[in-house]
């Protein structure tokens, strides 16, 4: 349907997107010619990081022709290069090939150039070479155990995990022109799925330069770590490690290949045009392959057999958000976007822990480091060293033992391959323990079972607490009696009464939308006695605005893409992850305020059920004729979380009101209440509002008090004077007056505005109110920068491109 699609932008790089780098470009470059070697010893590396580019030419190249669109900041670049970092002597007995990660296409709708350009900054792949510094190839790093190892880095931008080698025409199919960047369609650009050719050019060369090697190591990251094992084979048989004695050992970050059942690995490699390329493989894996039908295991135990003296290390988070995207990518297509309905983190942890033990039986010398996190690539970190395994063993250690072992490294590794010796076990020992990073997450963070919206705020799948407590007449849930989560230290608390969610409880089989009508909210203490600090945040997650758009048959026709959470989701992710070392308020207290009503917290009305004619439209009949009313609910909620913050934190020396999204503006209208709440100017408590990523542009033809007359809001106690009230109630007031009468109302308030100059959720927000539903998908966004300056308190940041609550990150 239509709707799927429409804000595919705002959510397909935290899908698909295979984490790589900030580009490092060097200095020093040497480009490849019948005169020119480049020899590594002629070469002078860059003052900057130590490296030198090279540019092979020849049949090497990116995936499309150049091209810059101003409109999405979508650019592209055909030139293919590689990065050489000497190891600064005459050393040349250790080298470690590293490939990049960046991103994946699956099939023809994802490797399409109108596609990706109509992605814009959320293209599914890197489609340019960049350079690189960071991680395993920084020099800097003094617990870098890889700093005096020549290294050549393999970068990406193909989209084919560096193995493809395929030229497939332009395509479009239709999905593209829902994005609304016309510019990018019609341009004939084909796609070049070209990594084999690039990766062969590149080993050309290391192998010319490094061609006596006693120990080598072929690693890689996301996609890299995908092509890092299926090139294996080959660059071990191109160094001849058998029969030089050389020690071959495969470092694989982030990547094991867990796809469907009905989805072979195979199907991949043949849409890529790999699957005839000389990987090493045997004759029957390759007719397999061809035939569609080879797995993920069974490739790469053909790997391991062709060289069994290999060591092989994976890193991997136990439930990895970036491979469970895309294994969800693989079982829908682009138009299951976005995905609501995820691989849980256990089962996607019982299938990769599955293909891992069954490498086990193949090899002696599989060594596993999990991490109980959601992270995606761990060598690109400055701190990679640092990171804790389930077994409380540090990645810095377990890599210095792995180096030298010859057998797996993990204590419970029981299997005994066929043929092979028992396996033994060599535990490092682990210091100081280093709480594990989790992955970087947009702000909207909801259920894989809450549907996002796909034109406003997009969302995460839900971090579940552990622990829980029930408000009731016997019950306080007071702060200092309860046990937070061991996960991410905070308690969920249900406070009943009057709190509610959008929608009475409802399961739809056929478009996955779901909702649930009870209401929580999160606490994170700080974990001591220190109760002087606290924030107030509330969470982002869609909106409706009218009758056809809070309507219940609309929102579960439109299912994946309704356009708000019904759903109340806890989260962990960006301020409130406290393993976040530079998150400045990890010692803070945190009362987290879900949504799930489509009212930016503040609505107080109760809608009859309405069939629109748009519901119809779409095609889902069983959601019609249901009879659910709509309650809007947000400022009951939102009091009742209030409540409790100010039974449990009466006396803070520093207050901070903060939401990101619809949260932006909830935090915002009920800023001025909270600050009498608290009597901020009689306590002299520091008083901020955090505004993250909503700003309430409108269009000339809409007052900012039109949406909150219809979802009631203007009756309800938000400090605003009665002027104001009174022209909120005639649909008057401006976002301006408004927002102005708050920031009056507590003039010591400190204010910071959050916003991406381009902001794409916003504008589709502005269209849809210009427009309503039936202007659907929106082809003519609005250009013009969505700012409101509120006296002196604003900060911007200066991206042209972010559909997300940055504050999630």
């Amino acid at each position: 349907m239509v709707f799927r699609l429409a804000n595919a932008a705002a959510v397909l790089l935290a899908a698909t997107a295979l984490l790589s780098v900030p580009p490092a470009t060097a200095e020093s470059s040497c480009t490849l010619s019948d005169s020119e070697t480049c020899a590594v010893d002629s070469l002078t590396p860059s003052d900057d990081d130590g490296s030198v580019i090279i540019y092979p030419g020849g049949n090497t190249r990116c995936a499309f022709d150049d091209y810059t669109d101003s409109e999405t900041t979508f650019s592209t670049n055909s030139t293919y290069f590689f990065q050489v970092f000497p190891n600064g002597g005459s050393d040349k007995s250790k080298l470690m090939i590293f490939f990049q990660g960046g991103g994946a296409c699956a099939d023809a709708d994802t490797c399409a150039f109108g596609l990706q350009c109509s992605l814009g900054a959320s293209a599914t792949f890197t489609t340019a070479a960049t350079a690189s510094s960071a991680g395993v190839l920084d020099r800097s790093i003094s617990d870098n155990m890889f700093k005096d190892w020549n290294i050549v880095f393999i970068p990406y931008c193909t989209g084919d995990i560096h193995i493809g080698n395929r030229v497939t025409a332009a395509y479009e199919s239709g999905i593209e022109v829902l994005l609304g960047n016309s510019q990018c369609l019609g341009l004939d650009y084909a796609m070049h799925m070209n990594g084999y050719n690039n990766t062969m050019a590149v080993l050309d060369w290391a192998l010319e330069n490094y061609p006596d090697v006693d120990n080598l190591i072929v690693g890689g990251e996301s996609a890299g770590s995908l092509g890092a094992q299926v090139h294996s084979a080959k660059i071990a048989e191109m160094w001849d490690v058998d029969g030089k004695g050389s020690r071959f050992s495969v470092l694989a970050d982030s990547y094991v290949g867990v796809v469907p059942e009905d989805h072979p690995a195979a199907e991949l490699l043949v849409y890529y045009g790999a699957c005839t390329n000389d990987f090493g493989l045997s004759e029957d894996i390759v007719a397999a392959c061809e035939a569609g039908t080879a797995t993920t295991i069974e490739m790469i135990d053909a790997l391991l057999k062709a060289q069994p003296e290999g060591n092989w290390l994976f890193i991997d988070s136990k439930g990895d958000k970036t491979q469970r995207y895309f294994y969800a990518l693989v079982e829908e297509g682009i138009l299951g976007y976005p995905f609501s309905d995820l691989i849980s983190e256990g089962d996607f942890f019982s299938n990769m822990s599955t293909i891992l033990d069954s490498y086990r039986k193949v090899s002696s010398r599989i060594t596993t480091f999990y991490v109980e996190s959601t992270k995606h690539v761990f060598l690109a970190d400055s701190n990679f060293t640092s990171y804790e395994s389930d077994e409380g063993l540090l990645l810095g250690d377990v890599i210095n033992e792995w180096l030298i072992s010859n057998s797996s490294l993990n204590s419970n590794s029981t299997e005994t391959p066929t043929g092979s010796p028992s396996a033994t076990t060599a535990t490092p020992g682990a210091t100081t323990a280093t709480p594990t990073a989790t992955t970087a997450t947009p702000g909207t963070t909801s259920s894989p079972s809450t549907p996002p919206s796909p034109t406003f705020l997009t969302s995460v799948p839900q971090t579940a607490s552990e622990s829980i407590c029930t408000l009731s007449d016997s019950e306080t849930c007071a702060v200092d009696t309860l046990a937070p989560s061991d996960d991410d230290g905070s308690v969920l608390i249900y406070p009943g009464g009057n709190t509610r969610c959008a929608f009475d409880d409802y399961t739809d089989s056929e478009t996955t939308f779901s909702t649930n009508s009870t209401y929580f909210f999160q606490v994170f203490p700080n974990g001591g006695s220190d109760k002087s600090k606290l924030m107030i945040f509330f969470q982002g997650g869609g909106a409706c605005t009218d009758e056809e758009t809070c309507s219940f048959g609309l929102q579960c026709s439109l299912g994946a893409s309704a356009t708000l959470t019904t759903v109340a989701t806890s989260s962990s992710a960006g301020v409130l992850n406290r393993s976040i070392s530079d998150n400045m308020f990890k010692d803070w207290n945190i009362v987290f305020i879900p949504y799930c009503t489509g009212d930016v917290h503040a609505g107080n009305r109760i809608l009859e059920p309405y069939e629109s004619s748009t519901a119809e439209l779409l095609g889902e009949p069983q959601c019609l004729g249901l009879n659910y009313t709509m309650y809007l609910n947000g400022y009951n909620n939102t009091q009742a979380a209030l409540d409790w913050a100010l039974e449990n934190y009466p006396d803070v020396d520093n207050l901070i009101v903060g939401g990101e999204s619809a949260g932006s503006l909830g935090a915002q209208l009920h800023s001025a209440h909270i600050a009498e709440l608290w009597s901020v100017s009689a306590k002299g408590t520091r008083f901020s509002v955090i505004a993250d990523s909503y700003v309430g542009a409108v269009p000339a033809n809409h007052t900012g008090s039109q949406s909150l007359h219809f979802t009631g809001v203007c009756g309800v106690n938000l400090g605003m004077p009665a002027t104001v009230v009174a022209d909120c109630d005639a649909e008057t007031a401006t976002t301006v007056e408004m927002t102005e009468s708050l920031i009056e109302d507590e003039p010591q308030g400190n204010w910071l505005f959050i916003n991406s100059k381009g902001d794409l959720t916003q504008r589709y927000f502005y269209a849809l109110l210009e427009e309503g539903i039936q202007g659907y998908p929106f082809t003519d966004l609005h250009h013009k920068h969505f700012f409101v300056i509120y006296g002196e308190h604003f900060f911007d940041i200066d991206y042209k491109y972010c559909p997300f609550g940055l504050l999630g990150y």
